[in-house]
């Protein structure tokens, strides 16, 4: 699923990152299989189309992005216009599907935390969507707080290495949400950000250079008309 919505009623699709989608579809292809029960994390996530892919797929998706109004007028309206779309045009698969796949993300209800991290949940007793906004620090805080950091199988992130000041910020986020040692991490991103340093090969020294865990591409997409795009994986040694 390339774009932004399934449905073409929620965010503005334009506004939706040629990098995001490019995970997206790396996820549906190289993942989606696997999901089934897993816990995920996109930081970063804007539209949140690699999270709404792994949603689809299966897992319980936790969305987090910096800007409150982003998660509140963007991700969440996003989510739950492809969730709705998703139902209406394969019905059958809510059959198969039964258990395993959310009655609806929405926004809930919203709460302030100290850290000034806002999550809103899912409707039921056991959402599979969750939504935060705040800082990487904040965040990976408040989810030590209510035990969920180390327990994410998978953390997803695009366009998030742009800037080389915050690299180290994302990476730690990583570390400390992850399970260990299976837990992975797939960042997408450009191969270079023009202007402010940031790239794919930055990133990959850094991990490299904590020496806690390993970074490999594990996709390249060329086109040869704009800036070549990478998805990174990195796992723990």
């Amino acid at each position: 699923m390339a774009g932004g919505t399934a449905g073409g009623t929620a965010a503005d699709d334009q506004a939706a990152s040629p990098v995001a989608a490019a995970a997206a579809e790396g996820v549906e292809q190289g993942l989606a299989g696997r999901l089934v029960g897993q816990r995920v994390l996109e930081l970063g996530c804007g539209h949140a189309l690699p999270g709404l892919v792994a949603l689809l797929a299966g897992a319980e998706v936790h969305f987090q992005d910096y800007n409150r109004e982003v998660v509140q007028t963007v991700t969440i309206p996003n989510v739950a216009a492809n969730w709705a779309a998703w139902q209406f045009r394969y019905p059958s698969s809510r059959s198969s599907a039964a258990g395993r796949l959310p009655a609806g993300p929405a926004a809930g209800s919203s709460e302030e935390t100290m850290t000034a991290v806002q999550t809103g949940e899912a409707a039921g007793s056991n959402p599979m969507a969750r939504y935060f906004s705040g800082d990487w620090g904040a965040l990976a805080d408040l989810l030590e707080q209510r035990g969920l950091a180390g327990t994410y199988d998978v953390v997803l992130s695009a366009e998030t290495i742009y800037s080389l000041s915050s690299m180290r910020s994302l990476y730690e986020c990583i570390v400390r949400c992850l399970r260990r040692p299976s837990g992975v991490a797939y960042i997408a991103a450009k191969s270079f950000y023009f202007g402010v340093g940031g790239g794919t090969a930055g990133f990959v020294r850094l991990v490299e250079g904590e020496g806690l865990m390993q970074a490999q591409v594990a996709q390249v997409i060329d086109d040869g008309l704009s800036n070549k795009r990478e998805i990174l994986q990195l796992i723990f040694r």
